[in-house]
């Protein structure tokens, strides 16, 4: 047998067998990524208050959080309103872009409230990637949002969420001693 098969006896009876380098590095793969799953591959979080311009208050937070969410779901609403029945004009790309990430930040909102529920020990560093995503889209809402496409109820709401995301953000704000480390 010397087309890369080898035998062996067990027993009585011949057990041949086909060596393959890729199926068993293929699988030895898969072991070692399942091992690592199993195992709770995870990044220690370790909060130090002295990173951070004021101190996190979570309930506040995650109370904000869901109030986000709430006033974004309904400017999202009055928004397409406003643009697909109201509006006295044609809407341009960058209004479509506006209501595009309202509906991005009313998707993500509640995930820094979850985020800090789940988490109370470490309440900002568990929440950090989740409020960076936000702001993220609030960035882009801020860029894209123009008042004078919208009614006035929904301009409100606008502003409300913008307050809201502000104070949020307040509580994410680094020390001075310590600028911000993403690109955004």
């Amino acid at each position: 047998m010397s087309n890369g098969s080898s035998a062996f006896f067990a027993g009585r009876k011949l057990v041949s067998y086909s060596i393959n380098l890729r199926f068993v590095c293929r699988n030895l793969r898969s072991v070692l990524m399942a091992a690592a799953l199993a195992g709770g591959c995870t990044t220690v979080c370790q909060e130090r208050p002295e990173d951070y311009a004021r101190a996190f208050d979570a309930e506040k937070v995650a109370r904000l959080s869901h109030e986000a969410y709430q006033v974004a779901w309904h400017a999202n609403f009055w928004a397409r309103r406003d643009l697909v029945w109201v509006a006295s004009f044609r809407p341009t790309q960058d209004d479509g872009e506006a209501v595009y990430f309202l509906r991005r930040i009313y998707q993500q909102a509640p995930w820094v409230a979850q985020d800090i529920e789940k988490h109370p020990a470490t309440p900002r560093c568990s929440s950090q990637h989740s409020y960076d995503s936000l702001r993220f889209n609030a960035k882009m809402f801020r860029q894209y949002y123009r008042p004078a496409s919208y009614h006035g109820p929904t301009n409100s709401m606008v502003q409300n969420l913008i307050r809201i995301l502000d104070e949020i953000d307040s509580y994410y704000e680094p020390s001075p001693s310590k600028p911000r480390t993403t690109w955004y």
